[in-house]
């Protein structure tokens, strides 16, 4: 079987590579220029024209032999011509491909040369073009249009014409994916030769005579293929090049566009199927269609390709660890494969910090490639971080300023972002001789506590007739009690000012923990954020309600909050991207 088994990226990393591959990344990584430059260096051309991927490695067919029965690679004869040479449909998939025009006793020689050690570059220039296949994204909305049916010495030099040498099976297994996918089948009209179309329609387009004299006056009823979406032009195509050819590597860019998700799906677990007997290496923007090409858990090579200035990177991911994911209810939930498609993820505690932080940072840095997503709450934040360590994804998290209030809360995130040992126990020591500090405040807390339950029982609750203002009087002084006992709920109220004396040291223990991607709110929670402005503070649902808006509305100030917190979030995020 030919196949490839390694790329060398730009950066020099060479990578193994499934006969199942996908390929992930952030926009303009470079997805679509790898298959372009696989496909320019599989059919021997101009290698210095690559950019992202430099070389490539195959697996070639051991014999003559192995090489004609596999792929029926054999001979075209120009008997008026008397020349002999090796033709068929381009990897394009577009335009009959002439490869190489020789004298026909020459040909045994040529077949030599090409599967010879060292013969890469000839076996390329002579046969890529009839191994590989190569689907854009526009390229799939044109490449099943009406078309010519004539095929050159019967070879078929359209997908149509592919369609119609399959006969009526190659039907039945398109539109064994199509009804449960878009609720249609399709049927080649070869009615008004020498034109192929394609006609859809629902089920009753099976009962359309086969002997085209008996379909001329049926088919017209039914619309042709060229007049439907985009989407169902596109998911055809992409069955039409895969079930009806018989190419050895299929090089596909997002077959997601124009998909519903349920359709994405369906049509990556058929591309994964496909990969039993071929080389299936796909790029995809798209979580669905990741989902569907990793659910039948066939062996794959999942890699994410970044870009630094003129260097493109390729990483394997481990296989084992994304379909973890994918099944784990709370990395589920917090849309961690996302993830896989952006440069960096910020990872916040529940769902309005989230929103906070991602219109902060939208407006700041509108084209910044970052996902923004949530753990449902802070004690989750770690497991979402360390899912994103594992894949070797740049994360930040943001949680709120009590987290220093227990060791056994701050560790784990320590331990998620990978803080080196020693630096972990001097973020721990700090944090110690904080809540030291605190502690030792302990008796004017309790004087304070006292003078508040001292003044509630001194009051004249006869004074006060009505029940529901008495009771509302009595929780108002209860949350003053609990206010006055509980200073960590002062902290988080009042920032790293309710650090009192302590506040310099609790500011530098903040600032060494961003330095491993750890921001903490320095204004103690989320709703400590725009004071100066009139939002309600009791309540978090109607601060964040009305928080969104108003965001919209204010004027971006870098070195003002909220502005320079998430600048210095989106700039530490570039920076390991970088390295």
């Amino acid at each position: 079987m030919f196949r490839i088994s390694a790329l060398t990226c730009s950066d020099s990393t060479r990578t193994e590579v499934n006969d199942l591959t996908i390929i992930v990344g952030p926009n303009s990584a470079g997805k679509s220029r790898a298959l372009r430059d696989i496909e320019r260096l599989l059919t021997a051309q101009d290698q210095a024209m690559t950019q992202v991927v430099k070389s490539v490695e195959t697996i070639r067919p051991a014999t003559r032999a192995e090489l004609e029965s596999s792929y029926s690679v054999k001979p075209y004869l120009d008997l008026e011509h008397g020349q002999a040479g090796f033709a068929g449909l381009g990897s394009s998939l577009s335009q009959w491909q002439f490869n190489v025009s020789l004298d026909p006793k020459a040909i045994d020689q040529l077949f030599q040369n090409a599967l010879s050690p060292g013969g890469e570059r000839e076996f390329y220039r002579v046969f890529g073009q009839m191994l590989i296949a190569r689907l854009g994204t526009e390229e799939r909305l044109t490449l099943a249009k009406r078309g010519s049916g004539s095929l050159n010495q019967g070879r078929p030099v359209t997908l149509l014409q592919a369609l119609y040498v399959a006969r009526s099976e190659g039907e039945a297994n398109l539109n064994r994916l199509l009804w449960p996918s878009f609720g249609v089948h399709v049927r080649l009209d070869f009615t008004a030769p020498p034109n192929f179309v394609l006609r859809v329609g629902g089920k009753e387009i099976d009962e359309v005579p086969v002997d085209p004299r008996d379909a001329l006056s049926i088919f017209p009823k039914f619309a042709i293929l060229d007049e439907q979406g985009d989407g169902l032009r596109s998911f055809t195509t992409v069955l039409l090049a895969v079930d009806t050819l018989r190419r050895s590597v299929y090089l596909i860019d997002e077959p997601e566009a124009f998909l519903h998700p349920p359709q994405a799906y369906r049509l990556g677990l058929h591309l994964a199927r496909a990969s039993s007997d071929r080389q299936m290496i796909v790029s995809t923007h798209n979580t669905d269609m990741l989902r569907g090409l990793l659910a039948d858990n066939r062996p794959a090579t999942v890699a994410r390709l970044t870009r630094v200035g003129n260097m493109n990177h390729l990483r394997v991911l481990n296989q084992e660890q994304l379909s973890n994911i994918a099944r784990d209810p709370v990395l589920n939930s917090a849309r961690v494969i996302d993830g896989l498609f952006y440069e960096g993820v910020v990872v916040a505690e529940a769902d309005s910090d989230r929103a906070f932080y991602e219109t902060v940072g939208r407006r700041l840095a509108p084209d910044a490639a970052i996902h923004y997503t949530h753990a449902q709450n802070k004690q989750t934040v770690p497991r979402v971080v360390a899912a994103y360590e594992e894949i070797g994804i740049p994360v930040a998290s943001i949680v709120d300023l009590d987290i220093l209030r227990r060791r056994d809360e701050l560790l784990p995130l320590l331990r998620a972002h990978r803080v080196p040992a020693s630096d972990e126990h001097s973020i721990l020591e700090a944090r110690s001789r904080l809540t030291e500090q605190i502690d030792t405040s302990v008796d004017d807390r309790y004087l304070r506590a006292r003078a508040a339950l001292e003044e509630l029982l001194r009051e004249d609750a006869s004074s006060i007739a009505d029940s529901e203002a008495r009771l509302d009087r009595l929780g108002r002084a209860s949350e003053k009690i609990a206010y006055e006992k509980d200073p960590w709920r002062q902290i988080k109220e009042s920032g790293t000012a309710g650090f009192g004396a302590a506040k310099a040291e609790a500011e530098a223990l903040l600032q060494q923990l961003r330095r491993w991607n750890i921001f903490l709110v320095p204004e103690g929670e989320l709703e400590g954020w725009l004071r100066n402005t009139p939002l309600p503070r009791k309540d978090k649902r109607a601060w964040i309600t009305a928080a969104l808006p108003l965001l919209v509305q204010l004027e971006i100030r870098h070195d003002k909050e909220p502005w320079s917190f998430m600048q210095s979030i989106i700039e530490s995020l570039r920076r390991v991207q970088e390295t």
